[in-house]
């Protein structure tokens, strides 16, 4: 087990250098005793966050029915009689930030969105990874705020798995009043460490296993071998404001009428500056609302594709949310695109690198461009609705590319 906290340790430490120089610059700021604040609308917390998967076996054993051990790579258990090769059992970890939007928070609901970049430890860019949106109707921002009046009136425990304490933690040079929050039970444990006068979550850690995984054993027989211990880490890195937002966050009325939005799609895949034509595989992407407030809207999407191998279709589900918000995913508020200008830096992002431009206004439409680390997105939003009408994300790794393009086909 100290073996895999110091692997953690080690990945952190490698972004620290990041770290130390992005904070202070930019929408960011560090939150610290002297200039501490709680969320609001409009807030933007950004997180390190790291993971990994550590086995408990080097090798696991794969079933190879009818294979002949006199002439294959693979032995019989004399037990059973049935065949096994054995194959190597690796590890995984990663690390990236995850930007958490408050779009709106009130006494009883706060809607985030949230967007992860993965970071490459050895070049320190940043690609775009996944993205999403949460609805919490507990008084919470999820794991990300706690109510700091609701962490006051906890008092100190350790008893039946669980500990809560508090104190004065130091983290990155920063000296807080802290909340800390942990369970433990077989195989598993958490920990949330809270700022006591903001609510912000300020670091945290998880650990669990997985199932025991076959080996092999003494005599040319199968046994359980032990599962992979699943880490992860989360450390806060700073808030600030990306985009001022309208005073009212009421919905206008056509998005409060919203059931559904659709993009027409399409995955590109190919090598630069190559003679020969990149892979293109359409798809479809439907939004449709599944629970609404009136300044907020949470949708869940699915998109549709044809597997090349199989012949079916493959479906990836997701979640989004709307409200009266800036740039960043289907839609944008357009009083706030209307205060744009042509060649503007309109958000520069020292932890992630990106950097959005507006590269072109006119004929109803707005084209903003985001570039940094591998990745340039450019999204083309209607000026009048506030509708991504249009955009095209490039990711490129080596000598190849990934890019995704999206159409907008309908609004329901």
């Amino acid at each position: 087990m100290f073996a895999c906290l110091r692997l953690l340790a080690t990945v952190a430490a490698i972004f620290t250098g990041l770290i130390s120089a992005a904070l202070g610059q930019g929408i960011f700021s560090r939150i610290t005793e002297s200039a501490a604040q709680t969320i609001a609308r409009g807030t933007r917390l950004a997180f390190y966050s790291a993971a990994a998967t550590v086995p408990g076996s080097r090798t696991v054993l794969v079933w190879k029915p009818g294979c002949n051990p006199e002439r294959e790579s693979c032995w019989q258990d004399q037990r059973t009689g049935e065949t096994f090769g054995e194959a190597a059992n690796p590890g995984a970890s990663g690390q990236g930030i995850t930007l958490v939007d408050v779009l709106y928070v009130d006494a009883g609901v706060c809607v985030l969105r949230l967007q992860q970049f993965t970071l490459d430890p050895l070049s320190n860019l940043t690609s775009r990874g996944a993205g999403g949106g949460l609805v919490s109707r507990d008084g919470t921002c999820g794991d990300y705020w706690q109510p700091p009046e609701r962490l006051a009136a906890l008092g100190e425990v350790n008893a039946g798995g669980t500990t809560i304490l508090r104190g004065r933690t130091t983290i990155g040079g920063d000296t807080f009043s802290s909340v800390d929050i942990g369970t433990s039970g077989p195989g598993a444990s958490t920990h949330y460490g809270y700022d006591a006068e903001t609510g912000i979550l300020r670091v945290a850690s998880t650990r669990g296993t997985t199932a025991g995984v076959m080996v092999p054993g003494t005599g040319q027989t199968a046994q359980a071998g032990a599962g992979a211990a699943l880490l992860t880490y989360t450390r806060f890195l700073g808030a600030g404001v990306p985009f001022a937002l309208p005073g009212d966050p009421r919905l206008p009325p056509p998005l409060q009428r919203l059931r559904r939005v659709l993009y027409q799609c399409a995955t590109i895949t190919g090598m630069q500056n190559a003679d020969a034509q990149p892979l293109q595989v359409p798809c479809t992407l439907a939004a449709e609302v599944v629970d609404r407030g009136p300044e907020w809207l949470l949708l869940r999407t699915v998109q549709r594709q044809r597997n090349g191998i199989t012949g079916g279709e493959d479906a990836f589900e997701g979640t989004g949310v709307i409200a009266r918000s800036g740039p960043g995913w289907l839609y944008a508020d357009p009083e706030i695109l209307a205060g744009f200008r042509a060649g503007e830096v309109v958000s520069a992002d020292p932890l992630t690198g990106m950097r959005m431009t507006v590269a072109a206004i006119g004929r109803g439409e707005i084209t903003l461009v985001e570039e940094g680390g591998t990745d340039r997105l450019e999204a083309v939003y209607d000026l009048a609705s506030g509708w991504l009408r249009r955009s095209r994300l490039v990711q490129t790794s080596g000598l190849g590319f990934t890019a995704f393009d999206l159409t907008l086909a309908g609004v329901e």
